[in-house]
């Protein structure tokens, strides 16, 4: 089981620093313009033997506007910067949130299947491959809807519902961040 630290954070003018919990040797996980999720890891802080894994404090969404150090397993004191962050605003991206979109008028029957993890969602394999679902695709437990990208791994995105149901549209886009519970697809019973 992996022991989570949270980021200690500094608002300095339109910046915001994400310092170090405890000293150590932190290794950075996210990259210069990565969306930063309040519980996103940021990296790895060695602290004597044991590992945690950094996490961004509770706030809004940022953007890495660049790392503290470049180097691998750079040692930290206590505040030390970590990683520096701005609006996530900039390009006008955000992550599609439970709370962020309007879903109109459902059909009767009608379920919102919704995104156990935040990620960046991917609804193919490769950008050339076919989508995995499709609108009008019936789906029943174990359909593989897409995939949620988290700090460079790929997880399937599996439909759990019971019973058979179809793809009336998708709410969310292909190679956007979503939050988890955010709306991903109207399903109506097939």
């Amino acid at each position: 089981m992996a022991h989570h630290l949270e980021a200690l954070r500094r608002v300095e003018g339109d910046a915001v620093t994400f310092a170090a919990p405890s000293p150590g040797r932190f290794t950075a996980s996210v990259e210069a313009g990565r969306l930063v999720e309040p519980g996103q890891v940021l990296g790895q802080l060695q602290v004597l033997e044991r590992r945690y894994l950094v996490t961004a404090p509770e706030g809004p969404a940022l953007r890495v506007a660049r790392l503290a150090s470049r180097s691998a397993a750079a040692p930290v004191g206590w505040g030390d910067a970590l990683v520096i962050a701005t609006a996530a605003e900039l390009d006008g991206e955000v992550s599609l949130s439970a709370d962020t979109l309007e879903l109109g008028e459902l059909p009767p029957g009608a379920q919102v299947f919704r995104a156990p993890m935040a990620g960046q969602f991917y609804r193919r394999p490769t950008p050339e491959d076919p989508a995995f679902c499709e609108v009008g695709a019936v789906v029943t437990s174990g359909t593989r809807i897409g995939l949620v990208e988290v700090m460079k791994f790929f997880y399937p995105l599996l439909f759990d519902g019971a019973g058979q149901w179809r793809v009336e549209r998708f709410l969310a886009e292909d190679g956007r961040p979503l939050e988890a519970g955010a709306p991903v697809m109207v399903i109506v019973p097939a």
